[in-house]
């Protein structure tokens, strides 16, 4: 981000904070390497685009939709309703996908196996009764039971989201119209209110302003369902219609078309194109990832918006990435179908050696060892030969006489254990969170098995598995180091190389300055030094110059504060203070980014507020305003390009 000069005079004093060379105060410009400056166009040359970013993408299939017509029946036929499903089961078709899952566990259709072969009067030592299978009803049932609760619990979750009040707006009353997710269609236009949920992909068409004669289209999102991250996005509404809409009524006058892309799961792209007319003027503009809100998300820090639904129910890019409800097995499954495969090769064979030691006798005897009960069988009409029948006759025979080698009452008990999990885990008290009324819910009993089992830990950045805090100790300005004291690393690395730890007064002397500030672990009297001119007029320079770039150079916000809260702690100064009281908590994209400006705080900048590109710090008591004139967000596009690109 680059900022250009004061805007305003101070509260008090003629301090224009000029910088050196007679530029105008608060300039700071970021550069690319080989000298680019942000400005510029580092994406052309004269021999064409060399920009990845910039390449033309091949030709993709779009949809079209006009814009307020949701009854016709082009939405009716092309795009899909707003109503999600995460369930299983329905009623028809429980039966038979109930039955198809319970019977791929190795141990069901073992056991259905045996009560088949039960019912072979030939090789059946029960008259032909399956004897096994009233508790192999016993044990499916059972779980069906359990798989139908859980999956009624999924049904009224959905229905709780199908349901959630949303507002549409209606052309034929000209005003917005209490409404369900449900009911929304493509094409819609819905009203987002501060705090709620957004019910499918929109467009900001428009957003609440505090000044309407001035309107800045900005408004602040939480993807915290989508991507864990509890930072704040800002998101722009699309400027040709941002600057009508100052109203409900307003919305009346929007009408056109857009054309988008295909529904796809990239939840960091999308390409659309809107045909706006207004008042009988058409213009067309392009529509991209910043002028778009998700399914899931929640729009923060503006009364309310605007949005122009276009993808809806299962073609959300949340629903695109979600995977379709399946019936999962836990580890412990998984290794009890392997288990059960060993001990039913051990059974067999001792079934092989039985049936082929059954033929050979039959074969040898003669008919004369009577007492043994063996009736011989002299058919010779079978091609195959009357032996090889009776090995394998006698094959199932010893089957069916083994058939514990696999309990079924140990099965039963492993699905009773996970169904008395479920009630434990649900009522365990330290698993409640009293500030929100909320208990543990279990919605798959099948991976009770998995929980607290971790086979591989991934971490991409500080935050995935601690505390997600970043603490600013240590900075240069020019080539020169300021800030004392031991980083986490610096004391690792000395105990590494034999040298020692810091001294017992210099880790207290470090855990009180760690208290006064959470963000910021700086001390170094050199660095206000160097500020105050004491290293030279031009050194001073540049480390102001560098203290007001913290400031300025930056997408954090400020939130709305309770008033009879007391100010952040992570600010120690009392104009600090004041000032932080005033204009609420800072959110940051990222714990760096928030170390950096609480620390530009702390050196006596402290960043306000942002509103319609004018960027308010305040340096002591005075109050200086910056024009925000680019800036680079933090996207993917940016992460995968090449490193000496960007600095």
């Amino acid at each position: 981000m680059s900022g250009s000069s004061d805007r305003s005079a101070p509260r008090s004093g003629a301090d224009n904070d000029d910088g050196a060379g007679g530029k105008p105060s608060g300039v700071v410009t970021l550069e690319l390497k080989d000298g680019a400056a942000m400005g510029e166009d580092i994406g052309s040359s004269p021999d064409g685009p060399s920009d990845p970013v910039q390449e033309t993408a091949p030709a993709m299939e779009q949809r079209h939709f006009q814009v307020n017509h949701p009854d016709s029946k082009q939405f009716r036929k092309e795009f899909c309703s707003n109503s999600v499903t995460t369930s299983q089961f329905t009623v028809c078709t429980f039966l038979p996908k109930f039955l198809v899952y319970a019977f791929t566990k190795l141990a069901n259709f073992y056991f259905l196996v045996v009560a088949v072969l039960q019912t072979i009067p030939s090789i059946s030592q029960t008259q032909g009764l399956p004897t096994i299978l009233p508790m192999l009803v016993i044990m499916v049932s059972v779980e069906g039971v359990l798989a139908a609760v859980e999956d009624c619990r999924r049904h009224e979750a959905d229905d709780i989201a199908n349901n959630s009040p949303c507002q549409i707006w209606d052309p034929s009353s000209q005003s917005f119209q209490p409404a369900v997710w449900s009911q929304v269609r493509v094409g819609q236009i819905v009203k987002l209110v501060q705090g709620d949920q957004i019910p499918c992909d929109v467009v900001i068409l428009g957003v609440h302003e505090e000044d309407p004669s001035r309107p800045s289209g900005e408004c602040y999102v939480e993807t915290k369902s989508l991507d864990g991250e509890t930072s704040l996005k800002q998101r722009q509404a699309v400027e040709v219609t941002s600057a009508v809409i100052k109203a409900d009524a307003d919305v009346g006058l929007i009408s056109g078309s857009m054309n988008t892309e295909m529904p796809n799961e990239k939840l960091n792209t999308f390409n659309g194109t809107f045909a706006v007319e207004i008042d009988g003027q058409r213009s067309q503009v392009a529509v991209e990832l910043p002028q778009v809100l998700l399914r899931g998300s929640s729009i923060q820090l503006t009364k309310h918006a605007y949005g122009l639904a276009f993808y809806t129910g299962h073609d959300t890019k949340v629903m695109m990435n979600s995977q379709s409800p399946t019936i999962k097995q836990s580890t412990i499954d998984q290794q009890i179908n392997r288990m059960l495969l060993f001990v039913l090769f051990a059974m067999w064979s001792c079934c092989l050696i039985g049936g082929v030691g059954g033929a050979i006798f039959d074969a040898l005897g003669d008919g004369d060892n009577w007492y043994l009960g063996v009736y011989y069988n002299t058919d010779k009409s079978l091609g195959f030969g009357h032996y090889t029948l009776d090995a394998i006759l006698d094959f199932f025979s010893y089957w069916i006489l083994m058939s514990s080698f696999v309990s079924i009452s140990l099965v039963v008990s492993m699905v009773l254990v996970k169904a008395f999990q479920v009630y434990f885990m649900q009522a365990n008290l330290h698993m409640y969170q009293e500030e929100t009324d909320t208990p543990m819910k279990v919605r798959t009993m099948n991976l009770n098995d998995d929980l607290g089992v971790i086979s591989y830990i991934l971490s991409d950045k500080t935050g995935t598995l601690t505390d997600n805090v970043m603490q600013f100790r240590k900075c240069t300005v020019r080539g020169k180091l300021y800030g004392l004291g031991q980083t986490e690393i610096g004391r690792a690395r000395l105990r590494r190389i034999s040298q020692g730890a810091p001294k017992p007064e210099e880790e207290q002397e470090e855990e009180v300055n760690m208290e006064a500030s959470r963000h910021v672990d700086f001390k170094d009297p050199m660095f206000q030094s160097a500020r105050e001119s004491c290293h030279g007029e031009e050194h001073s320079t540049e480390v102001e110059a560098f203290v007001r770039a913290m400031s300025v150079c930056h997408s954090a916000i400020r939130m709305a504060r309770d008033a009879n809260m007391a100010p952040p702690s992570t600010l120690t100064q009392p104009t600090v203070q004041i000032h932080a009281a005033e204009h609420g908590e800072l959110s940051a994209a990222s714990p760096d980014e928030l170390a950096l400006v609480e620390a530009a705080s702390f050196f006596g900048r402290v960043f306000l507020k942002r509103a319609k590109g004018i960027m308010s710090v305040a340096q002591g008591d005075e109050i200086h305003q910056f024009q925000v004139l680019n800036e680079l967000a933090v996207s993917y596009t940016h992460l995968t390009l090449p490193t000496k690109r960007i600095v």
